[in-house]
């Protein structure tokens, strides 16, 4: 199996969790509905990534709350210590 299509076949397992979860459904139950063979080291690789993915949105979000000076963060004192 060539690189190309172990990431086609996660680009579509991905797809199939987070529409799952968006229904409130469980994700291994909707890839294991398409894939029933499925190894669980697979499914773990999937949450992995559904968590990063969610990790980077939510690292995105803050970097554009702090571009749009939404939101500010506590400075130390010029003597180091806390306010």
């Amino acid at each position: 199996m060539t690189t190309d299509t172990r990431k086609e076949i996660m680009a579509r397992m991905l797809d199939i969790a987070e529409k799952a979860i968006e229904a409130g459904g469980s994700y291994e139950t909707a890839i294991r509905e398409h894939f029933p063979d499925v190894p669980d080291e697979v499914l773990t690789e999937v949450w992995i990534e559904i968590e990063d993915n969610k990790t980077e949105r939510w690292w995105q979000k803050m970097e554009r709350r702090v571009a749009s000076n939404l939101i500010e963060f506590p400075h130390p004192k010029e003597d180091g210590t806390k306010r």
